[in-house]
């Protein structure tokens, strides 16, 4: 995303969300799946994925109603199959 990159989600009332992810010069990735909340953590689970595989984000809300979302996510950056861990530091505003 640094490099030029842009990443938009979509969440729905009933948790339902899809994501795009948009690198310079490739492709567009698409991730729909769910997510919920347990305690102070983010669940994610890709509808790709199986239950058990699901990705877990601290989350916390600043007094400017800023929802403050990081954790360890995997990605395919290089499209060759292999998952890299990736850090993830989102800022979300409604």
């Amino acid at each position: 995303i640094s490099e030029g990159g842009s990443f938009n989600l979509t969440i729905q009332n009933n948790g339902r969300f899809s994501a795009q992810i948009n690198f310079p010069g490739e492709p567009t990735e698409q991730f729909t799946g769910q997510m919920g909340f347990s305690d102070s953590l983010l669940v994610l689970l890709d509808d790709e994925d199986e239950p058990g595989d699901e990705a877990f984000l601290t989350i916390s809300l600043t007094p400017e109603d800023l929802l403050l979302a990081n954790g360890i996510l995997e990605f395919d950056f290089d499209g060759d199959g292999s998952f890299e861990d990736t850090i993830i530091d989102l800022r979300m505003e409604r």
